[in-house]
């Protein structure tokens, strides 16, 4: 299985770097790998694909049973479209594909998840004090895997800020609430990425982000990683992070690439 990503990875960069190379002047800025969406939208009449896969590890106890999760999601992309100067279409969904084992016993789950549509709109761009602010609403479809699909369309709201504090370094911030629909609850997240140039084309960020609602105590994590600006209009990125302040273990790595295609 990670001969063929690596291969597939390995095949998309040099293709895409044949393709896609044209000089762009915007600059290529994506909502990926970190968990903070960008405040910023693609330019107008302009399509960027966003995409890569994350493995991840968890171990937990639950009523002394032990439980061990590996988790590999494959594919999991977001096309982007400018519908105007200030308006994106997006929509998404990737592969899951899963192993949980306790008691000795294993289960595997395989399967489309994550479906959805939605759209950004750029509410504030190049300011001082909060650089750029956008709206984003995703609507989660039920489509997929029966166990790994939502059990009707979930609305997704988002708040994108960003802070450019510097030349090299930049905050962003989200805050988002959800329907889930499994249990029937309004769920709220947040995220906050810090950003550092260290070249022209090497990125640094550090996140924190998480989740709550009134059933279960909240959940945090922290992540980090590294962007690749390859070419104008193409960015390769890795990224590795855990789950914050609890016993759990639950570890996850990330390998991705975004292009713009050229219009």
């Amino acid at each position: 299985m990670m001969k063929i990503i690596i291969r597939t990875i390995y095949f998309l960069i040099f293709y895409t770097t044949t393709v896609l190379g044209q000089i762009e002047h915007v600059p290529l800025v994506t909502d990926r790998p970190d968990q903070t969406e960008s405040a910023v939208i693609v330019p107008y009449n302009t399509f960027q694909i966003e995409t890569g896969f994350i493995y991840q590890i968890q171990k937990f106890s639950e009523d002394q049973i032990e439980f061990e999760n590996e988790n590999l999601i494959l594919a999991s992309t977001l096309i982007r479209y400018g519908i105007t100067n200030e308006l994106e279409f997006r929509f998404g969904g990737e592969y899951f594909n899963g192993k949980s084992t306790s008691s000795g016993l294993s289960r595997l789950t395989n399967g489309l998840q994550g479906f959805f549509v939605g759209s950004k709109y750029h509410l504030r761009k190049n300011e001082k004090i909060l650089s750029d602010v956008s709206v984003i609403l995703h609507l989660m479809l039920p489509f997929g895997h029966q166990n790994l699909k939502p059990d009707r369309i979930e609305p997704v709201l988002k708040l994108a800020l960003s802070q450019e504090i510097s030349e090299k370094f930049s905050l962003g911030i989200n805050l988002g609430l959800v329907n889930n629909s499994s249990i029937n609850v309004t769920e709220y997240y947040y995220s906050m990425a810090f950003g550092t140039s260290l070249t022209s084309k090497i990125g640094f960020f550090v996140e924190m982000y998480g989740s709550f609602h009134k059933t279960f105590l909240p959940v945090h994590n922290f992540d980090a990683g590294i962007t690749y600006l390859h070419l104008s209009n193409l960015q390769i990125d890795f990224s590795l992070g855990t789950l914050l302040f609890k016993s759990e273990k639950d570890l996850f790595g990330g390998l991705g690439i975004s292009f713009r295609i050229p219009k």
